[in-house]
């Protein structure tokens, strides 16, 4: 996925775990839900899924995706 960030003008190369993750930020979902179904679609425990959710939720933050007000991470 690519995503055009025209505030910052930034281009950024999501991978696919990625993208999944910036899909599921719809507002509908916390970070609970979105680590529960990543879990879920990879069979992969929650507990190492949610590091991973965390640290990308992260950088999303840093680079102005999202709004890191909204975040609890």
């Amino acid at each position: 996925m690519i995503v055009l960030d025209t505030e910052n003008q930034k281009v950024h190369k999501l991978n696919g775990t990625a993208a999944a993750v910036l899909e599921s930020c719809d507002g509908s979902n916390s970070v609970e839900d979105i680590v529960n179904w990543l879990a879920g679609e990879f069979d992969i425990p929650a507990n190492q899924v949610a590091s991973d959710v965390r640290n990308i939720l992260g950088v999303f933050s840093e680079s102005g995706l999202l709004d890191s007000e909204s975040l609890d991470v």
